[in-house]
């Protein structure tokens, strides 16, 4: 779907909503890893984490879109953004994807013929931890050198 493939990073930058609970399911069943992103963190770190990971698509909701965007605009690679509506949130914010989540969950194949993983031993989930922190600072102070 969407040119997802086994073993692709699908980041998440969702609250607990709807939307967050499908992608802890629907990301493994079509192969892919599903990487969520702390909501508090800077736009260094999730552009660190974006990259790191090879995320190919992303999933937000419009309460984090300033960070993501400005997280954006420091990765090489850019994922398929896909914007979730949170019926519950009515604080600021803009879309900044190129599709709909609903959209984009009504144009899937409801014929799919998700398979479990073949190997034990397969990723389902990318996580970070706090101790990435070293990591994101060299990732930020390599994107100043180049600005």
């Amino acid at each position: 779907m969407a040119g997802i493939v086994k073993g692709d990073t699908v980041a998440a930058m969702l609250p607990n909503i709807p939307a967050m609970v499908e992608a802890h399911f629907g990301v493994p069943m079509c192969g892919a890893v599903l990487n969520t992103l702390n909501t508090r963190l800077d736009p260094d770190a999730i552009a660190y984490m974006l990259e790191f990971a090879e995320a190919k698509a992303i999933l937000v909701d419009r309460e984090f879109s300033e960070t993501l965007q400005a997280a954006l605009d420091k990765v090489t690679i850019k994922p398929l953004v896909i914007n979730v509506e949170d019926e519950e949130y009515d604080g600021p914010g803009f879309e900044i994807g190129e599709v709909r989540y609903k959209s984009f969950i009504t144009d899937g194949n409801p014929d799919y013929d998700w398979q479990l993983h073949d190997d034990k031993w397969d990723a389902i989930c990318l996580n970070y931890t706090y101790g990435t922190t070293g990591k994101i600072q060299k990732f930020a102070l390599r994107q100043q050198a180049q600005a």
